[in-house]
């Protein structure tokens, strides 16, 4: 059994068997016309290759987060002797004879073994790829991000005297609208959260609402398990202040000053004493 691909030149879709680290593909360059000037070449990253064919999953495929197989990922250790045991699966001709009845049929262990070395192979070979992708698009977008600054101005400047370019180049003005949106949605959030405390109550707006009532939810669940454990519903939080505070507080004698001496043999460094 096998999940090899066809396509050689797919850094993603074929990879070895016996390969557990493989490296992506050197990316091509495109061809600067002759007219560019010389300082754009330094500005201008390297398109990604036309031969890199990355398969879509199924149709209907919904992918889990991985903590379905926490645990069961392959270690290191047994990713680089795999292509070895496969190797002596190869050549163990008396297999049945050896191992008899009782052990998993050679076939059925060979094809397991085969399948799960090509796909392990092949994650990896997509985590290289994705982390070269990922570095790729960063510097891409670094000179994108450089680009928009510098032209947005000027495409604000000529639509305040013509409306219409707003309405003609719709996905360009979206583009460079895209910070300015941002930055009014962050400024807002932080109106909200002001607000919010100014009123005594807790910042809910943006990334540090969402942070607190992840925190909230976990407190309640970690509440319920609790009391599912005890047998007990624990009181309300409110109700334990309130009867708290309607007892009277104790009246006590303050204790009289004890001084702490260094234990027998200790030596001071920095001016302290550390046994």
């Amino acid at each position: 059994m096998s999940t090899r691909t066809k396509n050689s030149t797919s850094p993603i879709l074929h990879a070895d068997a016996t390969t557990t680290d493989p490296k992506p593909p050197k990316a091509h360059a495109p061809a600067m016309p002759p007219t560019a000037p010389a300082s754009a070449a330094a500005t201008l990253i390297a398109a990604p290759p036309v031969d890199a064919n990355i398969p879509a999953p199924p149709k209907g495929y919904d992918p889990t987060d991985g903590t379905n197989y926490r645990g069961i990922q392959p270690r290191k250790a047994e990713l680089v002797a795999l292509p070895s045991a496969l190797q002596d699966l190869g050549r163990f001709t008396t297999y049945a004879q050896v191992l008899g009845t009782t052990a998993p049929a050679f076939t059925q262990v060979q094809a397991s073994l085969t399948v799960a070395n090509e796909w392990s192979t092949m994650r990896n070979a997509s985590t290289a790829w994705d982390a070269y992708c990922r570095d790729q698009e960063g510097m891409a977008w670094v000179s994108v991000h450089a680009l928009l600054d510098r032209l947005r101005p000027s495409f604000e400047l000529a639509a305040s005297a013509d409306a219409a370019l707003t309405t003609e180049f719709t996905g360009l003005s979206s583009l460079l609208a895209v910070k300015k949106v941002i930055a009014n949605k962050a400024a807002s959030t932080r109106r909200l959260n002001r607000k919010a405390v100014a009123e005594g109550k807790p910042p809910i707006h943006g990334a540090v609402g969402k942070k607190r009532k992840a925190a909230a939810d976990k407190a309640a669940g970690a509440a319920a398990s609790a009391v599912a454990a005890g047998g007990a519903a624990a009181p309300p939080a409110s109700t334990v202040v309130t009867a708290a505070a309607a007892q009277p507080l104790p009246v006590t004698t303050p204790a009289p000053a004890v001084t702490l001496s260094p234990p027998t043999g200790a030596v001071a460094v920095n001016g302290a004493s550390h046994s």
